[in-house]
């Protein structure tokens, strides 16, 4: 004999005021998704480059930190759904009578009865403790990975390596530098074409190997040529023998792509040794 389906219990429709909490809910979730990754990579970027010796900081960890809150702020956004899909009450209608016999197991959420009805059974309570458990692990997370590991490349050459807690766990000095190899690459790019930028390798002598885009290094207003003036001091501070040029005929995509001025454009030039620059 066919085993017979449980029937699913038909809830009540939702209040005007509780479908619009849920559609603000679900849209406030997805705005703090967004504003928790600008703000973690923007105040990250912010506080590297306090120390005015530091050129840039590589941390590829910092855009796995962004995209964390932009899944938080998915499933905060999916959890809503989910409730506003199912018909789950916030305050309730005024004329209608939760509870049994006909509503038994729907209350709305403010109200006591529902609180009681979830930990007076064991699936629920469970369930509602391993919630509260994801949600007490995922604050430490963010709290532990609120400075990320990162490796910060100095003003003399030197690279000093930092683990989440903020702890010094490599230092390389300018002696300890092997080679440096400049060279330019394309960058993918979802809403567009892909875009010319530019990457410094350092080899050590012990065989470890670090890795600065454009993107890492420090730029402000009142740092003159930008990242390209990073590149370039790091280029100068070292013995030109152990130095790599390579793409020097993607130059011209390069100032292109990453929108320089005239100041830049030259730098550029001097970084990739390729003559004067087109005015």
């Amino acid at each position: 004999m066919a085993k017979k389906k449980k029937r699913r219990i038909q809830a009540p429709s939702l209040s005007v005021l509780d479908k619009g909490i849920y559609y603000c809910l679900i849209a406030f979730s997805c705005v703090a998704g967004l504003f928790l990754y600008s703000a973690i990579i923007g105040n990250f970027r912010r506080s590297i480059f306090q120390d005015t010796h530091i050129l840039a900081q590589g941390n590829p960890g910092i855009v796995i930190l962004g995209f964390f809150g932009l899944f938080m702020g998915g499933g905060f956004a999916l959890a809503f759904d989910w409730l506003r899909r199912k018909k789950q009450p916030i305050f309730g209608k005024s004329d209608v009578k939760y509870g049994p016999p006909q509503w038994k197991p729907i209350y709305p959420l403010l109200s006591k009865q529902f609180w009681f009805a979830l930990y007076s059974n064991k699936k629920r309570m469970v369930l509602g403790g391993l919630c509260a458990l994801a949600l007490i692990v995922t604050v430490v997370f963010v709290a532990m990975l609120g400075l990320p590991p990162r490796e910060c490349l100095y003003d003399d050459g030197s690279i000093l390596v930092y683990n989440c807690f903020n702890e010094k766990t490599a230092e390389y000095s300018h002696s300890d530098v092997e080679k440096i190899r400049i060279y330019t690459r394309t960058y993918h790019d979802r809403r567009g074409p892909d875009n010319w930028g530019i990457e410094m390798k350092l080899s050590m002598k012990g065989g470890e190997e670090f890795f600065f885009s454009y993107r890492d290094f420090q730029t402000t207003d009142d740092k003159v040529g930008g990242s390209i003036a990073g590149m370039y001091q790091i280029k100068i501070s070292f013995d030109p023998s152990i130095i790599t040029v390579d793409g020097k005929e993607n130059v011209a995509y390069v100032a292109r792509d990453m929108n320089l001025n005239q100041q830049e454009i030259d730098l550029l030039y001097l970084l990739f040794d390729v003559g004067e620059p087109p005015r």
